[in-house]
């Protein structure tokens, strides 16, 4: 019989690739011995499919600002930029 410590490293290498048969029946098998494993399968599962979220987030943030801004834009950006100083400078605001 597998121990808990296997058992998780079991766990573990089956999120990156589908374990053998004989192994996915031996963590089978301690699951219906142990409360503790299954649980924890689930919140390994768990964080990976909430960094998987995360992950699709970020890029999808990082290539709506990798987008290049158009020249007019740039302009209109310079120019609230320098009036938004000069109101700071006057006391303005």
């Amino acid at each position: 019989m597998l121990t808990c410590e296997q058992v998780a490293q079991l766990i573990s290498e089956s999120l990156d690739r589908k374990l053998p048969l004989r192994k996915r029946l031996a963590v089978r098998t301690h699951y219906l011995f142990c409360k503790a494993c299954p649980q924890f399968e689930k919140q390994v599962r768990f964080m990976r499919d909430a960094l998987r979220q995360f992950q699709d987030r970020v890029e999808s943030v990082e290539s709506f600002f990798a987008t290049p801004l158009s020249s007019e834009i740039r302009e209109r950006m310079k120019q609230a930029l320098s009036q938004a100083a000069g109101d700071m400078g006057s006391g303005e605001m």
